[in-house]
């Protein structure tokens, strides 16, 4: 091989060096391959456009012959990002039809579809019609949608004001970046909701031992005072069986808050994990609690 072929190919770096996308690959895999050609996300090696629709194609591909609500809320997020990436890099309105016919093909079926498919087909509605507006009047670079029906403006009445230049409305402003901001997902804020209980349950067990090592002192205090005295009078017993019930509790306060502190950590921390790896909105919301006598969660969510 030529001395400069082979250095054209070193300096192409992992992008020319990645493994097609398999047929069978998981969501993780396609969403990796959509971040890759993501321009917002990765800024050096940019996955080549061919393949960040070869990914778009293979979701939306399987999405007609899947049947399970939960599967098909995430293959249609995945195919809505990959689309909304291939329009900014493109401005091709192409992929914005094919985004509104994905999702109104969801919306059709006749089990139950995931509410997202909703906001996904006004998005994509939206867009279009900005797209075709500003092809309309004929700004650089943008073409007539295929799916848009062009419509006739009505001429003005020779008598009628000069229309005054109006600012297009936000909802009918041109995509900026060709997707939304990304949205935390429900797993990733309850882990961090756990990981902040877990804080407060660690630090709570500070002024339990304090208490604890305060109960104790006085115990060895009032010891001595009887030792000295040789008897024992009502007054110190009573006091004695108080502290001894002190020390009793605080023990079980100690070993409670601990628990607490290390179950809701590292729940906290796979939740976080997990929540990351998923492109998609959880329709979950976990409530913490904790105290001395143990911790636990609470789940809402709806099905």
């Amino acid at each position: 091989m030529p001395a400069r072929a082979l250095l054209s190919l070193v300096l192409a770096g992992p992008t020319l060096a990645a493994p097609p996308l398999s047929p069978t690959a998981t969501n993780a895999e396609i969403n990796d391959e959509i971040t890759a050609a993501d321009p917002t996300i990765t800024a050096d090696n940019l996955a080549p456009l061919e393949r960040l629709i070869a990914a778009a194609e293979l979701v939306e591909s399987r999405l007609a012959d899947t049947s399970d609500v939960k599967d098909l809320g995430d293959l249609l997020t995945l195919a809505v990002t990959a689309r909304r990436v291939a329009y900014q890099r493109t401005n091709d309105a192409t992929h914005l039809c094919q985004l509104l016919a994905t999702a109104e093909r969801v919306l059709a079926r006749t089990d139950t579809p995931p509410p997202e498919a909703t906001d996904f087909r006004d998005e994509a509605r939206a867009g279009l019609a900005s797209h075709a507006e500003a092809a309309a009047r004929g700004d650089t670079g943008f073409v007539a949608p295929p799916c848009v029906q062009p419509t006739t403006e009505p001429k003005p009445s020779p008598v009628a004001e000069p229309e005054q230049g109006r600012e297009p409305s936000p909802a009918m402003t041109p995509p900026t970046t060709g997707r939304t901001p990304p949205r935390a997902s429900g797993l990733t804020i309850a882990g961090g909701v756990l990981l902040g209980t877990a804080a407060l349950a660690a630090l709570a067990i500070i002024p339990v031992q304090v208490r604890r090592a305060g109960a104790y002192s006085d115990l060895e205090t009032l010891i001595a005072e009887i030792e000295q005295a040789g008897h024992r009078t009502p007054e110190q017993a009573q006091r004695m069986s108080d502290l001894g019930s002190v020390g009793a509790w605080t023990k079980g306060a100690k070993i409670g808050l601990a628990i607490s502190a290390a179950v809701l950590g590292a729940v906290g921390i796979g939740m976080i994990a997990r929540g990351k790896l998923r492109p998609t909105t959880d329709r979950a919301r976990l409530a913490p609690y904790g105290g001395p006598q143990g911790a636990g969660l609470s789940l809402f969510g709806r099905f």
